[in-house]
């Protein structure tokens, strides 16, 4: 999005785009996965678990960390990551907002078959 037009949007509603975004990609929701799993976990192990090379499973631990998903601690050489569950009840409690439910004025209404 231009910068320009954050202007229209409240700061709620940016922050949850940034999330949705940082969200956006099966292998960082695979690591916030085992995050919630394990408690904290270094590159190397997120590498063992999710397959991919440690310079993928790095550049999305760096998009998660800019998002303040999840933040890391460096003992040593290894780097341990770990969630930042304030942020993921924060986006919980957005979701909850906006999930009402509302009433049909027909009783049809059609919505697209969710994808597996």
């Amino acid at each position: 999005m231009g910068t320009t037009k954050k202007h229209f949007y409240k700061e709620d509603q940016l922050q949850f785009s940034d999330l949705c975004k940082a969200l956006g990609h099966p292998a960082r929701v695979s690591i916030i996965q085992l995050l919630s799993k394990n408690g904290h976990t270094n590159c190397t192990e997120l590498q063992t678990k999710i397959e991919l090379s440690p310079s993928t499973i790095s550049r999305h631990c760096q998009i998660l960390h800019r998002y303040g998903i999840i933040g890391y601690e460096v003992i040593g050489s290894n780097c341990f990551y770990r969630l930042d569950n304030t942020v993921l009840n924060n986006l919980n409690d957005y979701i909850d907002a906006i999930n009402c439910e509302t009433t049909s004025i027909t009783g049809r209404v059609y919505y697209p078959q969710a994808p597996m």
